[in-house]
């Protein structure tokens, strides 16, 4: 019961579209809001095949052909994981992410399916880009930290959000480098950086860690971009800096990757519970040393499950301030109690 409470409820509340299938296709669960972004009948949600399904499915893209060649080439690669955008003959635009359920064994038990539409967030893209393109120079205009510096390092020009990062104006900063406001390790790093576009004679990326000096404590995952500039006889003069803060867009990415987690760990504990092989009392107990698996920690985390009494635990359960509780009835009409704890407080996130 407490298996199906959670994954039931785990699906009904996500934003997402979810399809999870079998490792022949067969489709063996979907939430509401799959059938909802795809405007399925419920009729054919309910066939056990899902061919029909993506004949169904496909008829709505801006390429058909090519979103079946697509799925097709996934389910042939089955321990592909995949990540990417659809596009809907109706205008729509969904965030499409695969990957297969895995076993302990390295078996694979099929693949779920994860749709987000972001329609909304693509369009407003989609005009950001058209409104930079015509006020490329306007550059104060700019939501991204921007700044340009000549080949010595020394600022040319900055935008308002760089100068919160630094915590002063343009005017104080222009002619300074960057070790007259950050540490001297950080600011290593910056030049180390800019000199890695120089050599590379084009543009590259780094992730950078930043710290506002604004008095505002921002704190946040920035990816930078930066150009290095030439001259008319191809001299250097300087390198062109953007930085765009991906926090919440990493943040959303682990949260998907756990949610993944959380099925493969669910399925898995499925897979043992249908072993009729296996005696009932030991069936509980591998259950509750899968359970850890499926949370954002397992190395901290500890399981138990109480039934009629009877207790089973991974071998370093212990109650702490940090575990979650329920309470329920198995089929059977058994008290049932599961127990989830971290051994200790949560690593701290950046």
């Amino acid at each position: 019961l407490f298996r199906n409470i959670l994954l039931s409820t785990q699906q009904e509340a996500s934003i997402d579209g979810i399809l999870v299938v079998d490792e022949h296709d067969r489709i063996l669960s979907y939430n509401r809001r799959f059938g909802e972004l795809w405007r399925i009948p419920d009729t054919l949600l309910h066939q056990p095949q899902d061919s029909a399904l993506l004949t169904f499915v496909a008829a709505q893209l801006q390429d058909p052909q090519v979103f079946v060649q697509q799925v097709r080439a996934i389910y042939a690669q089955r321990a592909q994981t995949v990540q990417t955008k659809i596009h809907l003959a109706d205008g729509r635009v969904f965030d499409r992410y695969t990957a297969p359920l895995i076993d302990n064994q390295q078996h694979y038990l099929g693949r779920v399916w994860f749709f987000r539409d972001i329609t909304e967030q693509q369009l407003a893209a989609n005009r950001l880009q058209r409104e930079r393109a015509k006020l490329q120079g306007l550059i104060q205009a700019i939501p991204d930290l921007l700044w340009l510096k000549d080949a010595q390092g020394r600022y040319l020009l900055c935008n308002p959000v760089f100068e919160r990062f630094f915590g002063a104006k343009e005017a104080e900063i222009v002619g300074k480098t960057d070790y007259d406001f950050v540490a001297k390790e950080v600011a290593d790093c910056f030049r180390s950086n800019d000199q890695r576009a120089i050599d590379a004679n084009g543009p590259v990326t780094n992730e950078e860690w930043l710290h506002f000096a604004d008095g505002s404590g921002f704190h946040g995952l920035f990816e930078a971009l930066k150009t290095p500039l030439y001259d008319d006889n191809g001299a250097v003069i300087g390198v062109l800096g953007i930085a765009r803060d991906i926090t919440q867009r990493r943040r959303e990415q682990r949260d998907l990757r756990e949610r993944v987690k959380e099925q493969q760990c669910l399925y898995r504990i499925f897979a043992l519970t249908e072993d009729v092989n296996t005696p009932f009392a030991e069936q509980l107990q591998q259950v509750v040393e899968e359970i850890p698996q499926g949370w954002q920690y397992p190395e901290i985390t500890a399981a138990r499950i109480l039934i009629n009494g009877v207790v089973y635990t991974t071998p370093d359960f212990r109650e702490t301030a940090w575990l979650l509780q329920v309470d329920g009835t198995s089929q059977q009409g058994s008290d049932l109690q599961l127990t989830v704890a971290y051994l200790k407080v949560r690593p701290l996130e950046q």
